[in-house]
């Protein structure tokens, strides 16, 4: 994802993030892992956060995580976002470790 993801009100969409894991210092498939995301407004701290669980999408050996985003007016997927600006996080549910981390910013027009 680009620093700045501008959305407008109305779409329904996948916002995706590569996802290089390592266990051991070994690249490994995620994907058996649940994947969250968590949209909070610019300045807000990450633990004050509502977690969604996203996806996975695979191509070749390449691991996204993957969050179907509805804006405004368009309701579904698996968050829906009012007007404003937010920084989105991902969060992987593995075993000993839980990485969060930002993906970067949302904006979402009226």
């Amino acid at each position: 994802m680009s620093d700045v993801l501008e959305l407008m009100s109305g779409e329904l969409r996948y916002i995706l993030s590569e996802c290089d894991v390592t266990k051991a210092g070994v690249t490994y498939n995620p994907t058996s892992d649940v994947i969250k995301w968590a949209f909070v407004p610019l300045g807000t701290p990450v633990a004050s956060a509502t977690w969604a669980t996203g996806s996975w999408e695979t191509v070749g050996t390449v691991y996204y995580a993957r969050c179907l985003v509805g804006c405004g007016a368009a309701v579904g997927g698996d968050v829906t976002l009012a007007a404003g600006t937010y920084t989105a996080y991902w969060k992987i549910t593995d075993s000993p470790e839980i990485p969060i981390e930002p993906v970067g910013t949302v904006s979402v027009q009226a």
